[in-house]
């Protein structure tokens, strides 16, 4: 294992991974519980419809976070 620290963040990865080229654009946050994270899904969801007329086409996702969304909606 390979330890990185990105900010206030430490990440574990295998030394061996082969990331993508593009890997270091984009930008992760680690929020501080599942239902920070599932806010935070929501609240991008409701920024996306106040900007899109019409019906919006979301895929559904697993995971605790989600499952907080979910909650939430």
């Amino acid at each position: 294992m390979k330890r990185r620290i990105a900010g206030n963040n430490v990440w574990l990865e295998r030394a061996t991974a082969d990331l993508p080229q593009t890997f270091s654009s984009y930008d992760s946050q680690v929020l501080e519980s599942e239902a920070a994270v599932g806010r935070a899904m929501f609240d991008e969801l409701a920024d996306y419809a106040q900007e899109k007329s019409g019906d919006i086409v979301i895929v559904l996702l697993g995971g605790r976070g989600a499952q907080a969304m979910y909650k939430i909606i």
